[in-house]
């Protein structure tokens, strides 16, 4: 059979009739919107974590070492091990201040969703589940949106869970 247009409407035709085609659910523009958020979010927590390792990987080269550290304290570890004159300082500096603003809009982001938790009673309840912080609970309320559309507990298991997106707020 050729591939065209009508073809392929033919063979959507006959998985409606046959009855393997299911139904998607549209997610609510709000779980879209939080959704949206978290992913955002999420990329922001990775920027951030590439930042420092990157600047960690340069200074260690220099036989440099420092203790674990994150957000400002990171900045303020690295600027006192590098002082004024160090040589990697052009290069490390705008590293730095990128880390800076990425932290900052992290901050929103972080702000908004403990908002956001403190908003829904389902997001609440779910974070009285010892080891469920705002992120899994929120994340994993506004994936499942709407409950009605699943036909028991154990199908919600099959349901995509974006794992990666659930990093908890520091």
């Amino acid at each position: 059979m050729n591939k065209s247009d009508q073809n392929d409407a033919r063979g959507l035709a006959e998985l409606v009739r046959v009855g393997w085609y299911r139904e998607v659910k549209v997610k609510s523009e709000e779980s879209q919107k939080i959704r949206a958020i978290l992913v955002a979010r999420s990329r922001l927590v990775s920027m951030r974590r590439d930042i420092e390792n990157q600047v960690r990987s340069l200074i260690k080269e220099c036989g440099l070492l420092f203790p674990r550290a994150v957000g400002q304290q990171f900045r303020s570890q690295v600027s006192e091990l590098l002082g004024v004159d160090h040589l990697l300082l052009s290069v490390i500096s705008p590293l730095l201040s990128i880390h800076e603003n990425v932290c900052q809009q992290e901050g929103k982001f972080d702000n908004e969703v403990r908002r956001l938790a403190k908003l829904d009673e389902t997001t609440r309840r779910l974070m009285t589940v010892p080891g469920v912080g705002v992120v899994t609970a929120l994340t994993f309320r506004h994936t499942i949106d709407d409950p009605s559309r699943f036909r028991s507990a154990s199908t919600v298991g099959a349901c995509p869970w974006p794992y990666a997106e659930a990093q908890p707020i520091r």
